[in-house]
């Protein structure tokens, strides 16, 4: 999916100038806030923005280097607004693990601003009382499906979460955070914006997704944004597109 213009360097330092770092997703507040009144577009606190009038800054923000890093030898993006625009082209050059995290961090860091900044207030909405505290595995997709197959199978034949796998079940939840654990993986689901993410008229909302298999005796770790929506009240969410 990548191409070799572009590297990721391992000692990337996720720090905007100004602007606070950028946490780890595990080391982000357990229960993010949720920012804005609807129709207008909506935010938690996992997004390093106070108002929608600070996007433009916030994406053009100079990426820095950590004092006595080793220097890229290829060119590097510098700015959120150069990162996505070189991801959106496949020209992101990933070497290993390490490297993944990192892309992983960008994404969570820049592809909410790009959304929010092209976000309009939403006409229409079924997803003005969402929580993640009120009963997620009955309207929420099973997130942690790996397998392209049954992912193929979910499109063709919609399913929630707990009809999917009778097993699952929520063990900590908030109302912008939820963790869905089954036998062999634990699930976070986390809020990040709610708004007309992608110009239809209806409320979308985007989700930080991070599944760990490792209660399985695996080692496999993913994270990515889902952009879903609810196009009738009571309906399950529909995934609309996804990022690593």
């Amino acid at each position: 999916m990548c191409s070799s213009r572009i590297l990721i360097p391992l000692t990337l330092c996720l720090l905007a100038a100004p602007g606070p770092r950028v946490a780890a997703a595990r080391e982000q507040p357990p229960c993010p806030k949720l920012r804005g009144t609807y129709p207008s577009p909506r935010w938690t606190d996992l997004v390093a923005l106070t108002s929608l009038a600070g996007v433009k800054a916030r994406l053009a923000a100079r990426i820095r280097w950590p004092s006595g890093s080793e220097q890229p030898r290829r060119r590097s993006p510098t700015s959120c607004k150069e990162f996505l625009a070189l991801a959106d082209e496949g020209k992101v050059d990933l070497v290993d693990a390490t490297d993944e995290q990192i892309l992983a961090e960008l994404t969570l860091r820049c592809r909410p601003l790009a959304l929010l900044g092209k976000a309009r207030p939403s006409p229409r909405s079924h997803l003005r009382a969402l929580r993640l505290d009120r009963q997620p595995l009955t309207w929420l997709p099973p997130l942690n499906v790996q397998s392209s197959s049954e992912v193929e199978k979910l499109k063709k034949q919609p399913r929630s979460w707990g009809s999917h796998d009778a097993e699952a079940k929520v063990s900590a939840s908030c109302a912008t955070r939820a963790v869905v654990t089954t036998s062999h993986d634990d699930t976070e689901v986390r809020l990040v914006a709610l708004g007309d993410l992608d110009g239809d008229g209806i409320e979308d909302a985007l989700l930080h997704v991070d599944n760990d298999l490792s209660r399985g005796g695996g080692s496999m770790r993913t994270r990515r944004l889902v952009l879903a929506t609810r196009r009738r009240p009571g309906a399950l969410l529909e995934v609309l597109r996804e990022w690593f």
